[in-house]
Order: C-alpha cells, then sequence, then structure tokens
C-alpha cells in the first residue's frame, strides 16, 4: 500500500484541481470529468504506465470505499480505468469512470 496524502498547494488558497501525494514524491491532479460520473488523474513523475494505474486503483478503491461507507446506501461501481495520455517523460492521465449504485 502507497503512503496517499491529499495536500492543498501552499501558493493556492483554493485549488481548481484536487491534489494527492503519493509516497512523497509522486504527484497527481484529479478533478471530475465532464460526461458522467468519473475522475480523470494526472499522474507526475511516475515510473510506468503500470505504476500509474496501480497508484490510481488504490487511490479510486478508497474513494469507493469511503463513499460507500457515508452515504447511506447510494454506493459508487468501477465501470473502467483506462489510461489515456502518455508523456513519457512528464505525467500519464488515467480516467476513472464509475456508475452510483445499481444505477444501469
Amino acid at each position: 500500500m502507497s503512503a496517499i496524502k491529499f495536500y492543498i498547494p501552499k501558493d493556492l488558497t483554493i485549488p481548481i484541481e484536487l491534489r494527492i501525494k503519493v509516497n512523497d514524491n509522486i504527484d497527481i491532479y484529479y478533478k471530475g470529468i465532464d460526461n458522467g460520473f468519473g475522475f480523470e488523474f494526472t499522474i507526475y513523475d511516475v515510473n510506468s504506465d503500470e505504476e500509474a494505474m496501480k497508484i490510481v486503483k488504490e487511490i479510486t478503491d478508497i474513494m469507493e470505499r469511503e463513499h460507500n461507507e457515508s452515504q447511506h446506501g447510494v454506493s459508487w461501481r468501477t465501470v473502467s480505468l483506462e489510461m489515456v495520455k502518455t508523456n513519457w517523460d512528464f505525467y500519464k492521465t488515467v480516467i476513472w469512470k464509475y456508475r452510483v449504485g445499481d444505477s444501469y
């Protein structure tokens, strides 16, 4: 399990994108997607597509579990987790889509 911490950058009062630090050296920005239920994760300073997917899977498992425990019967269920963009030297982008409960 990775060390995952939410943080607000010191230079921002209200961030537009939410941010996570993993193992004190991998930065992840994430925001909701425009077309449906889901989040777009941009992962910086990660070594491979596989490592990026593993980290995002850990994060989405936590998000899903915490939402399900706090929302009194409204649960999130993963639909897909997909690598959509890779800049080999700089970042990777992963899209996580989910559905609400048994809605479809």
